[in-house]
């Protein structure tokens, strides 16, 4: 199976943050490597890794013309001083409540992400995390205590051959 992407990149800055992977591996049952245990069903990145090239930057940018939110990337900027804010506000034990991601700076990380994002529900602060290099992802599920791998957000519920007809 595979799906068009599309991306928006602001400041025309793709090639210097974007990383293309050769595809996806379908685990069916939680693969292991190392200290990180997957659920089952999930998609990884495979081992190889390329810079993203101006003539690839430029494709994906023409495939989001038209394209349904489902199947857009987008790479935003954030100012440094919002990004520091962000860091100098990580409590000692990396946890976040509600209550705080209506409050500077996460709430005005909210403003930024609704100028160009359609936020229709309340959030859900997951607070810092920080794992070693060599992750294969770093998404946890701490409800199921495994990591989820490459993930599509799903809030319709369809199928994963109908995504794109979502209208979120």
């Amino acid at each position: 199976m595979s799906f068009d992407v599309g991306t928006r990149a602001w400041n025309g800055r793709l090639t210097e943050r974007l990383q293309l992977s050769s595809g996806v591996t379908f685990y069916p049952h939680g693969p292991r490597f190392g200290q990180q245990l997957y659920i089952d069903r999930c998609f990884l990145a495979r081992k190889y890794w390329r810079a993203c090239d101006e003539d690839t930057a430029a494709a994906l940018a023409e495939n989001c013309i038209e394209r349904p939110a489902s199947s857009t990337v987008e790479v935003i900027s954030l100012d440094a001083h919002l990004v520091e804010g962000l860091r100098a506000a990580c409590p000692a034990d990396r946890r976040l409540d509600e209550a705080s991601m209506y409050k500077p700076p996460f709430a005005d990380l909210l403003v930024l992400l609704e100028s160009k994002w359609q936020v229709m529900s309340e959030l859900h602060p997951l607070g810092y995390a920080v794992y070693p290099a060599g992750f294969k992802t770093v998404t946890f599920d701490a409800r199921q205590a495994r990591f989820i791998g490459l993930h599509i957000d799903e809030i319709d519920g369809l199928p994963m051959d109908q995504c794109a007809n979502s209208p979120w």
